[in-house]
């Protein structure tokens, strides 16, 4: 059975300290925005029992943090969230490790009223009046909304803001 998010994540930092601290006694971990509140609690639980490392947390956008690192900025440890990007650096040279998935996300669809869920297709209805999707500029779950509107043929057709 795959290991939860959470277990995942521990893991992989906890991993990450342990190497990180031959070399120094703190690690800069750059990570995709919507891991704050669970990379925040993993870091808090962690540093109870390692009292004496240092875990610095930068919150923001997979693709900008995917620039950074190619412009030499100092992460220790890169949780993006969309595994192009790491996977993009390693290619090119900037990974000191193999890439390896923490967690699998999923697009869903939701709404504030209750009642049946609605389909992508039902987003083309007028009963719509606003679909907001993450800006898939700047986020992996943007892109992939578009993908998945576009597929189901509501790209044009639903009110995206």
């Amino acid at each position: 059975m795959p290991l939860p998010f959470i277990a995942r994540a521990l893991l992989g930092l906890a991993l990450a300290m342990g190497s990180a601290l031959v070399h120094a006694e703190k690690i800069t971990v750059a990570a995709a925005a919507d891991l704050k509140f669970a990379l925040s609690d993993i870091r808090d639980a962690y540093l109870k029992s390692h009292p004496g490392d240092e875990i610095g947390l930068i919150f923001g956008s997979s693709g900008n943090f995917t620039s950074q690192i190619r412009n030499g900025a100092p992460y220790d440890v890169f949780f993006s969230a969309d595994i192009a990007f790491p996977k993009q650096l390693e290619a090119e040279g900037f990974a000191a490790s193999r890439v390896v998935p923490y967690a699998v996300g999923r697009i869903v669809v939701w709404q504030a009223r209750s009642g049946k869920a609605p389909t992508l297709a039902d987003l083309a209805s007028p009963a719509f009046r606003r679909v907001a999707i993450a800006n898939p500029n700047h986020a992996p779950y943007g892109m992939r909304a578009v993908e998945a509107l576009k597929s189901a043929k509501v790209w044009d057709k639903a009110p995206i803001s």
